[in-house]
């Protein structure tokens, strides 16, 4: 009984240490571009298991391809690709296989979750003042790119690592139950408190800068269009090898979502209704993006003429009614990881630059597509 106490006060005090310790970094996200200490093994793994969880009963099977060698481990890296629903950053974690920090919008990360996502090293940005928040949270972007394994962080993992492994061989040569409970605790500090094995810099981006269900991805033409691209991801990448003076690489993916029931997998038998509840939708956000609420978004309807009231109240009421009946249920998908794209060699121009890569992304989008539906 005595041990049994003994094991569960261990616990306890494990999870008192790890929640004291991301709860501290979650308070922080009110800020725009905060950057929470970087994840360890246990961060890793829980962000890769919830990927494949996500993935599995939101979107079913996923195909993976990756065309060529990755970076190493210890590069300093941005992965890139197309942006159509909010399981993206799990279909690019699938895609990839390795840990990487992603942005998300502070209002998310409140309660418990912000205290998952600092455990993940997910960073939050604000939407309240473009002006402030916007530039915040690029620096933000920078840093995590450029970001190294430092000494100290090297002596504290191998610290804890030793502890741990002289408690297991402690207890292994009848060390008794308190050997145990050391090599408990050292391994859940191990895991949860330091970074565990080195990485460089990680960030996942999607540089259309929100959600296109379309799927279109517009070549620059000299302005900005309805699911264009934009050149935030190579000015951060640059920073961060100014920053570093080391090589930083964009990795280009491309992501397929499969929308024909028939071609889907047993997945969608089992979880349509967790599917159906997530409320995908395969239209862009009308209040976002229509000219009859773009073009009226500071104009009082009231003081229009009778006829013109008329005829932008329709069209609004029509948008909003295709956007409502758009939902989609998707029935599995593909990623595929093109070549790793240096910095340096791309085009000094930031708008030709993410042409280069914006072209690259579809390409691989179609042999996603391909992938998925077993075509060559």
């Amino acid at each position: 009984m005595t041990n049994v106490l003994i094991t569960l006060g261990v616990a306890a005090a494990a999870f008192a240490l790890w929640y004291l310790r991301w709860s501290f970094h979650a308070k922080r996200y009110t800020e725009s571009g905060y950057v929470p200490a970087r994840p360890g093994l246990a961060g890793k793994w829980f962000f890769g298991f919830g990927a494949w969880l996500l993935t599995t009963l939101g979107v079913g099977r996923v195909k993976v391809k990756r065309t060529a060698k990755l970076p190493h481990k210890m590069d300093h890296v941005l992965w890139a690709a197309n942006h159509q629903f909010p399981t993206d950053f799990a279909m690019l974690r699938r895609g990839v296989g390795r840990h990487f920090r992603m942005l998300t919008d502070s209002a998310q990360l409140t309660g418990f979750f912000g205290v998952l996502s600092a455990f993940c090293g997910v960073v939050s940005v604000r939407f309240k003042d473009k002006a402030k928040d916007g530039p915040a949270a690029a620096e933000a972007c920078t840093k995590v790119v450029a970001e190294k394994r430092g000494f100290v962080n090297r002596l504290v993992t191998v610290g804890v690592a030793a502890a741990t492994a002289l408690s297991v061989i402690v207890a292994l040569g009848d060390g008794g139950a308190y050997a145990w409970y050391a090599a408990l605790f050292f391994g859940w500090a191990a895991a949860t408190m330091t970074w565990g094995v080195g990485q460089g810099g990680s960030l996942g981006i999607f540089p259309q800068g929100a959600l296109i269900p379309e799927n279109e991805m517009p070549a620059y033409d000299g302005n900005f269009h309805y699911g264009s691209f934009r050149p935030g991801a190579i000015k951060m990448a640059r920073d961060a090898a100014a920053a570093t003076g080391e090589p930083v690489y964009i990795v280009p993916v491309g992501i397929y979502y499969n929308r024909d029931k028939k071609k889907a997998d047993w997945t969608l038998r089992h979880f349509a209704g967790i599917r159906k509840a997530l409320n995908f939708k395969g239209l862009r956000n009308p209040k976002a993006w229509e000219p009859c609420f773009k073009d009226f978004k500071d104009v009082d309807l009231s003081t229009l003429p009778a006829e013109k009231r008329a005829e932008v109240e329709a069209a609004q009421a029509a948008a909003m009614d295709a956007y409502k009946k758009s939902t989609v249920i998707l029935g599995g998908g593909a990623v595929v990881v093109g070549e790793a794209l240096e910095i340096s060699t791309l085009n000094s121009d930031p708008m030709l630059a993410t042409e280069e890569v914006r072209a690259r992304i579809a390409d691989l989008t179609l042999q996603a597509e391909k992938l998925f539906n077993g075509r060559r």
